[in-house]
């Protein structure tokens, strides 16, 4: 599932907190990724229909529909479940929780771009 090359990854990144939203999306693009985000499960549909995305990047802990059941709910559908999904999450069961999901990988906060970096290179096939 490499990307061809010359061409950069797209990644959508979903958590509600705006902060976490803007370091994302600050230090993925200055990586070389495009980056798009959303706040919500509720135009996670939405902004996942515009945007393709290569990899989603998911907090797990959101009001409402958490990453939890949008991941099962991506995992589940035809359409979406090739879509690598990476779970991120303070939450000292991740590991478990990624699991059960049927998430491709996991972050745990804090993390560094570089983290980002090297789980999105995994989950992608290019790890060295």
């Amino acid at each position: 599932m490499k990307k061809a090359l010359g061409k950069k990854l797209n990644l959508l990144v979903v958590d509600d907190d705006d902060d976490m939203l803007v370091l994302f999306y600050m230090a993925m693009r200055a990586k070389g990724y495009d980056v798009e985000v959303s706040r919500n499960a509720e135009t996670f549909w939405e902004d996942l229909f515009y945007t393709h995305p290569d990899v989603i990047i998911l907090d797990v802990h959101m009001p409402g529909i958490d990453g939890r059941v949008l991941c099962r709910r991506l995992k589940e559908h035809e359409y979406t479940a090739q879509i690598p999904v990476i779970l991120l999450s303070a939450n000292a069961d991740l590991e478990h929780i990624a699991s059960e999901t049927g998430a491709n990988g996991y972050i745990k906060k804090p993390f560094t771009p570089e983290k980002v970096m090297q789980e999105v290179d995994r989950i992608m096939g290019k790890a060295a």
